[in-house]
């Protein structure tokens, strides 16, 4: 699942000149995101308690994680067209994780209330 968008955005890091209009800072800021999302994956695939306050921030906070990391890849595809391509596979990846978040956290909100 995170796979698919690592690698999408390092496609991403090397399409753009980081060095340009900004665009190494928001390169960084995506790199940073993905170091955390990676640490809250961890997290959640860890936890044994889908509605424990940690795991319930973990989840929250690789929400957060996820969407930093859609903004700036939009933001660096306004700034800079030729990199549109793999800035929307960024987007779609994070998309695709989102969806898998809000799945996972509702049939496991399910699984609690239907447990006696």
């Amino acid at each position: 699942m995170v796979a698919r968008l690592r690698a999408a955005s390092q496609a991403l890091g090397h399409r753009v000149d980081t060095g340009a209009d900004g665009l190494g800072n928001d390169m960084a800021v995506i790199h940073r995101r993905l170091v955390d999302v990676d640490r809250l994956v961890a997290a959640l695939v860890a936890s044994s308690d889908p509605m424990d306050p940690a795991t319930r921030m973990a989840r929250h906070d690789l929400m957060n994680a996820l969407g930093a990391i859609d903004n700036y890849a939009e933001l660096i595809a306004v700034d800079h067209a030729q990199a549109a391509t793999e800035a929307e596979a960024v987007r779609a990846a994070v998309r695709d994780i989102v969806t898998r978040v809000r799945a996972t956290a509702e049939a496991e909100a399910e699984a609690d209330l239907n447990t006696p």
